[in-house]
């Protein structure tokens, strides 16, 4: 792959992007890909071979502004937050957990201990709620399945304010913001949708099995339908991933 083919090889342009391809910012799509063909049969290297005036910056302006604009997504975030936007998505996209573990580490002190409780709740959360359903298995416990899962409920229950309210703290004062900041908030927010998505799922289903295996026979559901919660959650993860691949492919073809 060169750097006609690979915008992130060449320096990105400066200005407009429908500028780049002379296209209104209304333009459909297939405007937008007719443009940049005609710029690519002018310019690209190997279709030049009678065009001594073609320009190789000129192909690889109009190769980004394509690879932006023609992916709805990308050009979205251009259109309400142009190159800053495109900046913090992809900055976000490649943040890796190493880079997030060492920005928690950077912070205040009292950011980091409430990382710190937090990682050891769920640690313990982890060791105590088997361990509790290993008893109750083996007859040692004389407890409900409520309340042996209570340690999952009860961090479940202080978390779900948080799920609620931290959208709305995310997207305070949003107008005021700067595009980068907005493509902040909205990320902050969107992870917040659906990290409660999927603790809500999973709850779902831990509370129709806990309420089936007390109440016995005088519960209608069985056993597989307590796990359709998490299956509908599967199939939200699948269709995303699914929507990850098919952008890829049409980035790469």
């Amino acid at each position: 792959m060169n750097q006609w083919d690979d915008p992130s090889m060449g320096e990105k342009p400066t200005r407009d992007l429908y500028e780049v391809l002379g296209v209104s910012r209304d333009a459909t799509d297939s405007e937008i890909k007719r443009a940049f063909h005609n710029i690519a049969r002018a310019n690209h290297p190997d279709k030049r071979a009678s065009n001594t005036a073609g320009d190789d910056s000129i192909m690889i302006e109009a190769n980004h502004a394509y690879t932006v604009l023609s992916n709805p997504e990308q050009r979205a975030i251009y259109d309400e937050g142009g190159d800053e936007g495109l900046d913090v998505q992809n900055q976000l996209a490649s943040l890796t957990m190493d880079q997030m573990l060492l920005s928690i580490l950077m912070r205040e002190t009292g950011e980091k201990m409430c990382f710190l409780c937090i990682l050891a709740l769920v640690v313990i959360e982890c060791v105590v709620i088997p361990l509790l359903i290993t008893l109750q298995l083996d007859g040692s416990l004389g407890w409900s399945w409520f309340g042996v899962t209570t340690p999952m409920w009860i961090p479940l229950g202080l978390s779900a304010p948080v799920f609620l309210c931290a959208p709305c703290a995310f997207s305070k004062d949003y107008a005021s913001k700067t595009p980068q900041e907005q493509a902040v908030a909205k990320a902050q927010c969107l992870g917040c949708v659906v990290v409660g998505t999927m603790v809500g799922c999973f709850a779902a289903s831990v509370w129709m099995a806990c309420y089936k295996a007390d109440g016995g026979e005088t519960v209608s559901w069985s056993y597989m339908q307590c796990t359709i919660p998490l299956l509908i959650l599967e199939g939200i993860t699948a269709l995303g991933y699914l929507q990850l691949l098919v952008q890829w492919s049409q980035e790469q073809f």
